[in-house]
């Protein structure tokens, strides 16, 4: 029960403060104590378990979940500070009482709204704390605050409305008999209005979060509002709308058409954020141009995680959290600076360097952690180029907004208000760090651990957008660029327009006009190469395409992987690329060369992806031969041609979201570093390599079966071939174990040249394997299994596919699993403590160094299937000790222990080599 009322106390609190408003005696006493209005909200976030309470007397429902929970607790510590800073600078302002009075409504609604449980609690918290900010805009009274209050009003009654219509058809989509949000969003979906009712719930959460077209109100709102509104309303005033769009759109089952739109809107809205931010000359209004930047970004997330049916919100609700710490910080820095003396004034700037960067995704920092907690939606190839460009478009921008810091004060304040409003600010500031590293590993594991953010390879991706977006700013200062001054509202400045609607549009377009006409062509040019820069490098870091071009030149120390390669693509005349990602009508064979760069300028498990055409075989992958085969009558002269003694065959399926030479050079890559004696081929299937396209790859591995098994029939029937592994990952696990069934129903078994199969991180629903591995009979290939609980890839895939466990990322040590795991006699391997060089912990089997050397050296070579008298477990846990001597300590000892293998036979002597680890550690010491 106490636990309820502090959810209670969080909406009465400054309900009761500001009843004291209407007693004269208490009434100029009220600012003093704002302070303490949010501390019932903030409590309520820590010790509330989730669950639903009735306000007393109005009926009002409140919930509090996890996403509500987080967002309550920073909010509410950003609204103390706020409230302190704005209760100890305006102590002497004749208007403090109608400020105080404004200031707690506005934190009523705006807290509220986090906790808002129903269609009527939601719309009168949102409204409340919506039309409470216009006191806090117009505050001041000039021509400009009042002007900003106008047109922020517009705006407001537009969300009002739009909001307010879309609640009413979500009451009549649930038939009135509940006015439960999740009940009504449920739905929803059968509304013959639904989509009518997003569009309006869509529209009043743009507005309120700012994003362009209808931003328009919120740079001049900002920038005309007292220091500490400003900072609240940037902070925690716009979350009101990512709250909306978390509580409102069906994340769980995803709304692919509604989830493009906010990606589309959140991208254009991050970079035009950006680009008005950079013409401003007042570093208030560069802060709110930055929000609009920010939540654009953020919209975006939400956006893909509709698309993809992501019912996962915390990490988004991370990155709110992280915006509402900093921009209130920001704010209040600010504030602070204005008052600051030269004594004192660069130990503050620095500070407000760091929170700034932050946005950026300084490493270590808090903007570092929050993107690290989003990047899951953000891990594959064009949405990872936008967000490395927000990345140098943020920089530039905070970049920018230092040059326009305030001078020192002539007559520093070092009054007892003053100090108090330097800590506001030192709390904000210190919890943009402390507050995010320990609330993220609760939010990301076990995605990405917290040492996987200390990988230096992590930390440098985060650091070279910032270190592009300085360059730049040195660059254009230094030749003189001087971009046009935009005022804040840009394009639209309602409040100079009367009338009717014709007459705003007509303002809107002179405005425009005008506008257009003050850039200088120079100055323009200088942000577009600014963002083509960016993309050009972001590019860079990604997979150019056309490097299928053969190339004559070699050089010494250089190896070559000659491969076989099949495939069920259709052919494209693209030169270098050779087969698209559409379905072909035919099974093609050719022999493509690859040069692998000397050992000593690669490393073990990297594709190095040539920079430009023709590559550098000395430091990059390279293209030797292409050569069409005519045929099965060719292949087979191939194999005869690269058998090796043992007679082994390797054929690699690759996964999801691959190009055709995207294969080729990882298959490549994997015969190269593992080591492994095989005549190596690869089965490539059509894949558009878009990640939206995951549908379309799935039903092109359906498509690929009959292709598949054909070249599996081909290779058997080969005289010369003695044994087959089959190496899979990710969703080419699919046709793989659909074929193999195929075949076993065909023949009544399986053909005993299939010696092992290898299925790395596959992409098959658990329940769907377990019928696939009943139909094949004994005896069965030697299937070994490559786990990890880390895999964030196949987490999105599990939401995808209705939240049903992914075969790849079991856990083999839960009881449902490992009964049925020791007595198919399938060996699995998790690998969820070993590293990995992608940031989803899904490509381990190919660029662990450890790893791919295992499978070429145990599993391909049959060591660890053939050895009767010792379990997978020991040789395993005897390489890790091997390991371990080699670099010596117990460190060295480590190194590969998370490796943990689980197969029939190490439990009873797995128990022996933990020992013996132990022994030989004690030796060493």
């Amino acid at each position: 029960m106490t636990d309820q009322l502090f959810v209670t106390l969080a909406i009465l609190t400054p309900i009761l403060l500001l009843s004291g408003c209407l007693v004269s005696p208490i009434r100029a006493h009220v600012i003093r104590f704002m302070a303490l209005a949010p501390l019932p909200a903030f409590a309520a976030a820590f010790v509330t378990p989730d669950g639903t309470v009735t306000l007393p007397l109005s009926g009002l429902t409140l919930t509090i979940d996890s996403p509500g929970r987080l967002l309550l607790g920073i909010a509410a510590l950003l609204w103390m500070a706020a409230s302190l800073y704005a209760s100890l600078t305006m102590a002497n302002d004749p208007r403090r009482t109608r400020f105080a009075i404004w200031w707690l409504m506005s934190m009523t609604g705006s807290l509220g709204v986090f906790l808002a449980g129903g269609l009527i609690s939601f719309y009168f918290m949102f409204s409340l704390g919506s039309l409470a900010a216009y006191g806090l805009i117009t505050h001041e009274g000039s021509h400009n605050a009042l002007r900003a209050g106008r047109v922020y009003m517009i705006f407001t009654l537009i969300s009002e409305a739009a909001l307010l219509l879309g609640l009413v058809l979500l009451a009549l989509a649930a038939g009135g008999a509940s006015h439960s949000i999740p009940q009504a969003v449920a739905a929803l979906p059968l509304s013959a209005n639904a989509n009518l009712a997003y569009a309006m719930l869509v529209t009043a959460f743009a507005i309120k979060i700012g994003l362009v077209p209808l931003h328009f109100w919120l740079p001049p709102a900002h920038v005309n509002a007292p220091t500490a509104a400003s900072a609240v309303l940037s902070g925690v005033g716009v979350k009101a709308g990512i709250i909306g769009l978390i509580r409102f759109m069906p994340f769980e089952t995803g709304l692919p058409e509604w989830g493009y739109v906010l990606a589309i809107i959140g991208c254009l809205s991050a970079f035009y954020g950006v680009a008005f931010g950079l013409t401003q000359t007042y570093p208030k209004s560069v802060l709110a141009y930055s929000t609009v930047s920010q939540m654009g970004f953020l919209t975006a997330i939400l956006g893909l995680g509709l698309m993809l049916g992501d019912g996962d919100l915390l990490p988004a609700a991370l990155y709110a959290g992280f915006h509402i710490i900093v921009k209130g910080a920001l704010f209040l820095g600010l504030g602070v600076l204005t008052l600051t003396g030269a004594q004192g004034r660069r130990v503050l700037t620095v500070i407000i360097a760091i929170l700034a960067f932050s946005f950026a995704g300084l490493p270590l920092s808090g903007g570092y952690v929050a993107k690290m907690a989003v990047y899951p939606l953000l891990g594959f190839g064009l949405a990872a180029t936008i967000a490395t460009m927000a990345a140098v478009g943020s920089a530039l921008l905070m970049a920018h907004f230092l040059t326009l810091l305030p001078a020192p004060s002539s007559s520093p304040d070092a009054s007892l208000g003053f100090k108090g409003a330097v800590s506001a600010f030192a709390v904000m500031a210190l919890a943009s760090l402390g507050i995010l590293w320990s609330i993220y590993p609760r939010i990301a594991a076990p995605d990405i651990l917290l040492d996987d953010l200390m990988n230096p390879k992590m930390l440098w991706a985060a650091a070279w957008p910032i270190a592009l977006g300085l360059l730049l700013t040195f660059a254009m200062r230094r030749a003189g660029a001087k971009l046009p001054t935009v005022p804040p509202g840009d394009i639209l400045l309602i409040a100079q327009r009367g009338g009717t609607a014709g007459q705003w549009f007509s303002g809107i377009a002179a405005s425009c006009d005008a506008t257009l006409r003050r850039w200088r062509v120079g100055s323009l040019a200088v942000v577009i190469v600014a963002m083509v820069f960016a993309l050009v490098l972001s590019g860079c870091a990604s997979r150019p395409t056309g490097v299928l071009v053969p190339s004559n030149s070699t050089v010494p120390d250089a190896s070559r992987v000659d491969l076989l390669v099949a495939t069920t693509r259709a052919p494209t005349s693209e030169p270098g690329v050779i087969f698209s990602g559409e379905r072909g009508s035919a099974l093609s064979l050719l022999n493509i060369g690859v040069s692998i760069p000397p050992e000593n300028a690669r490393e073990v498990g990297q594709v190095q992806w040539p920079s430009r055409l023709p590559a550098n075989p000395a430091r990059e992958f390279a293209t030797l031969n292409v050569t069409p085969l005519a045929g099965q009558t060719e292949a087979r002269q191939w194999l005869s041609e690269h058998l090796p003694a043992n007679r082994r065959v390797l054929i690699f399926v690759h996964g999801f979201n691959n190009r055709f030479d995207d294969a080729v050079y990882r298959f490549a890559q994997i015969v190269h570093d593992s080591g492994a004696d095989v005549a190596p081929i690869l089965f490539t299937w059509p894949s558009r390599a878009r990640v939206f396209d995951y549908l379309y790859d799935r039903e092109s591995t359906n498509f690929s079966r009959d292709g598949l098994e054909t070249l599996l029939r081909t290779v058997i029937a080969d005289r010369d071939v003695g044994e087959i592994t089959v190496l899979a990952h990710s969703m080419g696990a699919w046709p793989v174990m659909e074929v193999l069934r195929q075949m076993a129903i065909k023949d009544g078994r399986i053909d005993p040249k299939l010696r092992n199969v290898i299925l790395a991180s596959p992409d098959i629903d658990s329940d769907v394997f377990a019928t696939q591995w009943r139909r094949i009979p004994n005896p069965r290939p030697e299937v070994f299994l490559f786990t990890s609980q880390r895999d964030r890839a196949l987490g999105i895939s599990r939401r995808i596919s209705g939240n049903v466990t992914r075969l790849g990322e079991i856990d083999p040590a839960a009881e449902r699993y490992r009964a049925a795991l020791e007595e198919s006699g399938i060996v699995v391997l998790d690998l969820s403590g070993m590293s990995g060089a992608d940031r989803l912990h899904h490509g381990k089997f190919a660029d662990n160094p450890e790893i791919i050397q295992l499978i070429g050296n145990r599993l391909i070579a049959g060591q660890l299937m053939t050895d009767s008298e010792a379990s997978l477990g020991e040789r395993i846990s005897g390489l890790t000790i091997g390991l371990g001597k080699a670099v010596g300590g117990v460190a060295g000892a480590t190194i590969s222990a998370p490796l943990a293998v689980i197969d029939p036979n190490t439990r009873r002597t797995y128990g022996e080599q933990i020992e013996q680890i132990g022994l030989d550690l004690q030796a060493i010491e």
